[in-house]
């Protein structure tokens, strides 16, 4: 990097730093038009007259007596505490409302002084069951301050995809080679119903490109968590949400869908719940059958030999995923669950390369010929308990998790080498592969949350530990004749163990017009990998500290600003610390890295946001020890090996800004753009390098109501070329379209979805360093048009506004999910 972009990236980053300065000022002081009155707070809290317990959710106004006028309104939280900022003295009137309970209007003056009204009681409304629904209309994507939120569930674009489909246009989120990142970051931690998974990103992506869309309710990005999350992720938290019913009596839904591209895709689901007096009983069920194809091109120059390489892969996957559970309540104050979820993939691949060697004409080429069988499955169990320790909101949960995953595959690989007339200069080489991958991960956790009315603040803390083993089993077989002889350079048996054991301490609190969180989590980790088949052993032992600060403003009742720091750390998954070779061909494999280290993020974050709807904010964060994968080139033989690296540190400097409004009644408008700036430093077979790019991501959704409880939904996403370390990817574009309709009162739904309808969704790409020189083409069957119908059956109207009480849910109840 020269001396010129070195100088404008110190400039720019001090522009950002003084702005951040600047900002933090105005969060310290009060604003010259705020300052000519002095602010008085009224609080309060709000309980259910009959069980005595706060109640969430209320919605609080606020009008001044005389004329009478509307000044603000806010929400009560989880404990049922509400406050406003009041900026004059007088007369006001406070007005409260809930669908499950009778308005309540409270009078209130303010001289000289604050107000804590206390207690509230909000009397039970009389009235039927059938006379209580609840309608909400969700948009498909909603911002809020600290984290973007999916709803997937009313977006007519998911209809047949799965979760990778929805996760490939959310804004900000880029998929690239079985890999996710959030602003061109990687090192994102996947969430499924607030438990994070521990396999490694391309068995993780498998289950996620065969989990049907339709089994979800909404997916949550955070990118900046707090402490009581687990540290893992440097690039922040992906949570995807399953459906769950919970209302009385017994109802679910049905769903079917099927989708066409080059193959044909189907995948269908039932939804069951049944809840009498104390006990829940719930369950989901959902197969998807699909196939798809790859295609691939390459060009790679080695001193002055071209290696033209084209590629076809086709795919069929079969996969079925469950979640069965029950929750009782135990009393008034305690609830205890047990749930058991699953994921079944049968997956069965052909991929056909063909190599030319070409030197100024083509002299030979090469014919790879891979058969591959799969089966994963993944397994999970979970207990878990609440305690509310009182009606004001002190709770205690408690989670034990188990699961499984299981990975037996077995491959065959077939080498022709050819002469330039197609004839064959020797006898075809077979190899074959067995692996037997194993995965057995355990965890507790214990949550506890304390509210101190008195001085605003809320106190959380809790604790976690957890166990993975990990047993790579890989053998490999040559054939000579008529006989299979093991192959000792490819065999190989690698067993990885790790220990984490974390607490945290986290504290919420209001001082007027500010909100400050601020959290500690440590976290001990002890892994060992052990090489059996080479005698080697690492071990890897360290304590290291994750704080997290947020605190926002608001200016009024339509502007707030906020600001967040965390650090993080990203740890390499079993697969890339596993020496093991991953043959691809004669001339390409990949092979892990005994010697990798965790990568540590430290990550700032100013926002701000104007009526939930407009939202800008400016980053920064510095990645010590990032890791990449890189491909190094054999002069000798020509094979190219990819592995995976520590680079010496990656940095980012970006603003991201949105903006989602309802135009008019029947017009919504979603837009997103994220631009940053990327630098990754490191050595390269010696050698010093930097490279820097700047990042353009821009997504637009637009929601049209149409008449007969009908929408039409149309999204255009644009990712600008990026870089992975030396590798860097071309620019990419598509557009989806999708329709729904409801009949029978929005019981019989009708969803259908048109994805990357231009085809012009496909990865391009280059990777030049040293003597490598490389062009390549990636694309699949990415324009597909789906029709999704579902029926929903039986009582789907809210009796109660029950408190959840998932570990899911608890998340929420913290400034960094929610």
């Amino acid at each position: 990097m020269n001396l010129t972009r070195i100088n404008s990236f110190t400039k720019t980053k001090t522009i950002v730093y003084t702005s951040v300065l600047m900002t933090l000022a105005g969060l310290i002081r009060t604003t010259p038009s705020y300052s000519q009155h002095k602010n008085f707070q009224v609080k309060g809290h709000v309980y259910d007259e009959t069980s005595k317990k706060p109640v969430s959710a209320v919605s609080i106004e606020l009008y001044n007596a005389s004329p009478l006028t509307k000044i603000k309104s806010t929400t009560s939280d989880s404990t049922g505490k509400f406050s406003f900022q009041v900026a004059d003295t007088g007369h006001f009137i406070i007005r409260l409302s809930d669908i499950m309970h009778e308005g309540l209007q409270q009078k209130v003056t303010i001289i000289n002084s604050d107000i804590n009204i206390d207690t509230l009681y909000l009397a039970t409304r009389v009235t039927t069951l059938q006379e209580i629904a609840v309608v909400t209309k969700k948009q498909f994507i909603e911002r809020k301050v600290d984290k973007l939120v999916l709803n997937v569930e009313s977006s007519p674009a998911s209809a047949g995809g799965s979760i990778m489909d929805v996760l490939q246009t959310a804004p900000g989120v880029s998929v690239t080679d079985d890999l996710i990142s959030i602003k061109g970051k990687k090192g994102v931690t996947i969430m499924i119903n607030g438990r994070p998974s521990s396999l490694s990103s391309s068995d993780l992506t498998r289950i996620l490109q065969n989990f049907p869309a339709g089994a979800v309710t909404r997916i949550e990005i955070l990118t900046n968590p707090s402490a009581q999350n687990d540290a893992a992720g440097s690039a922040g938290i992906i949570n995807i949400v399953t459906k769950k019913l919970q209302v009385d009596g017994f109802n679910g839904s049905i769903n079917g869908s099927a989708g066409f591209g080059v193959y044909p895709k189907y995948n269908g689901g039932v939804i069951l719940n049944y809840k009498v007096n104390r006990l829940n009983l719930f369950g989901n069920y959902n197969i998807s059958n699909t196939t798809g194809f790859g295609k691939y091109t390459s060009k790679r120059i080695i001193d002055q030999l071209v290696f033209d390489e084209t590629g076809h892969t086709k795919a069929h996957n079969s996969s079925q995923n469950f979640n069965i559970g029950l929750d009782y309540e135990i009393g008034k104050k305690q609830l205890i669950g047990i749930s058991m979820s699953g994921d079944i993939l049968k997956s069965n691949s052909r991929e056909d390369f063909n190599t030319k060697f070409i030197q100024n004409k083509m002299d030979s080429s090469l014919r790879v010929y891979n058969v591959e069988q799969s089966d994963y499955n993944n397994l999970s169990w979970n207990l878990h308990h609440n305690f509310n320790i009182n009606n004001k909101g002190r709770k205690l949960t408690t989670n034990i998790d188990y699961s499984t995953f299981s990975a037996p595959t077995d491959a065959l690989f077939s080498n022709s080498y050819m002469d330039q007339d197609g004839g064959l200069l020797r006898e075809v080489e077979q190899l074959r592969n067995n692996s037997e991958v194993s995965i057995k991960i355990g965890s507790a956790k214990m949550d506890y949350t304390h509210p101190v009315s008195k001085m605003d603040m809320t106190i959380m803390a809790g604790l976690k530990s957890s166990i993975v083993r990990t047993d790579s089993d890989i053998r490999f077989d040559n054939k000579y004749g008529d006989s299979w002889h093991t192959d000792t350079g490819k065999t190989n048996h690698f067993i990885y163990d790790e220990y984490i054991n974390a607490a945290y301490f986290n504290v919420n609190k209001k001082i007027g017009a500010y909100e400050i969180q601020a959290g500690l989590r440590a976290e001990q980790t002890n892994n060992t990998g052990n090489l059996i088949t080479g005698n080697l052993i690492n071990k890897n032992d360290y304590l290291q500290f994750f704080p997290s600060f947020f605190i926002s403003r608001k200016l009024g009742a339509s502007h707030q600003i906020n600001f967040s720091y965390g650090r993080r750390i990203n740890r390499p998954s079993y697969e890339d610390l596993n020496p093991f070779i991953f043959y691809n061909s004669p001339y390409s494999y990949y092979q892990g890295n005994t010697s990798l280290r965790p990568e540590f993020t430290n990550a700032l974050e100013l926002g701000y946001s104007l009526n939930d709807e407009f939202l800008v904010s400016f980053s920064y964060s510095h990645t010590k020890d990032y890791f990449t994968y890189l491909s190094y080139l054999n002069d000798t033989t020509k094979v190219t090996k990819e592995s995976i690296s520590n680079f010496n540190r990656y940095r980012s400097l970006g603003t991201s800004l949105s903006l989602d409004k309802d135009l008019f009644d029947w017009w919504h408008l979603s837009c997103n753009a994220d631009i940053f700036y990327e630098e990754f430093s490191s050595f390269y077979q010696t050698q010093a390098f930097k490279n820097n790019i700047i990042n353009v991501n821009t997504n637009l959704t637009t929601e049209f109501s149409l008449p007969g409880n009908s929408a039409l939904l149309l999204t255009g996403i644009y990712r600008s070329p990026t870089l992975d370390g030396i590798k860097k990817n071309l620019s990419r574009y598509k557009v989806d379209l999708g329709y729904r309709k409801s009949w029978f009162d929005k019981k019989l739904i009708l969803k259908v979805a048109a994805r990357d309808i231009f085809y012009i969704y496909r990865r391009n790409g280059i990777n030049r360093i040293g003597n490598l020189n490389q062009e390549f083409t990636n694309r699949n069957d990415s324009r597909v048009i789906s029709f999704d119908l579902t029926y929903k059956f039986g009582n789907q109207k809210k009796k109660t506004s029950r408190e959840k009480t998932s570990n899911t849910d608890e998340l929420k109840r913290i400034k960094g999910l929610n």
